[in-house]
């Protein structure tokens, strides 16, 4: 019996790829090919799940090889120009959103709204993204600084750190909103800059993954399991 599709059959139409024994010892060759390459762990090609040991692979060319070598690097390329094409127009469809939440909430044309939607999108995830890259850097510190709390300067925690108040109304009104769009600014560059690096490590796991299922399935037209109960074959 074969202890995948579970179907009894002739003892010459299974083999035995492993040391398994029991009801899970025999297995179809082609039950047995589509299994390890259906797995989502790449080992499971090379070796057994249930007793650990390495399959007995033997090569095998065929004359169609070269044809299905160059099919699947053109579906790799497609699996990767699919997973790209798809987070763009994910984030393009968030930006559009709130564009358009802001384009109904004020008197700014659509363009003007994408553009502010756009500005403090990446401003925001600059400031998350600065955020968790702190926090995973000084994941127990309570503290800005290690001087103490009462020279500090930079902290604000200081006594003698306070600053001079007063100023003037329309200027410093003026300052504060230069002040707000430049921090805004600084980082929407920032959000980019951690996009681009995200957008490139995501890129490069989508192209790793497909890569090695595709060079699995490559290795399947050639790799042929052999059976290791020669004994039952006599």
């Amino acid at each position: 019996m074969c202890r995948i599709c579970q179907v009894d059959d002739e003892r010459s139409n299974l083999i035995a790829p492993c040391k398994c024994k029991g009801s899970v010892k025999f297995v179809h060759p082609s039950c047995l090919d589509q299994w390890r390459l259906s797995s989502n762990n790449p080992k499971n090609y090379f070796y057994c799940e249930i007793c650990k040991e390495k399959y007995l692979l033997t090569k095998h060319f065929s004359d169609a090889y070269g044809d299905h070598q160059r099919k699947k690097l053109l579906w790799y390329y497609f699996y990767l120009t699919r997973d790209i094409t798809a987070i763009c127009m994910l984030v393009v469809s968030l930006v559009s959103f709130f564009g358009y939440i802001v384009h109904l909430s004020t008197d700014l044309s659509y363009i003007e709204s994408w553009l502010y939607a756009c500005l403090f999108g990446f401003a925001i995830f600059g400031l998350f993204s600065c955020i968790i890259t702190l926090c995973q850097d000084n994941p127990s510190s309570d503290t800005c600084c290690d001087c103490p709390s009462s020279e500090c300067g930079s902290c604000g925690r200081g006594g003698g750190g306070g600053g001079s108040s007063g100023g003037g109304g329309n200027c410093g009104g003026e300052a504060a909103l230069f002040v707000f769009f430049a921090i805004v600014l600084m980082f929407a560059l920032v959000g980019i800059g951690f996009a681009i690096y995200y957008m490139v490590q995501f890129i490069y796991y989508s192209s790793e993954r497909h890569k090695a299922k595709l060079q699995l399935q490559v290795l399947h037209t050639q790799d042929v399991v052999q059976d290791r109960d020669y004994s039952a074959l006599v």
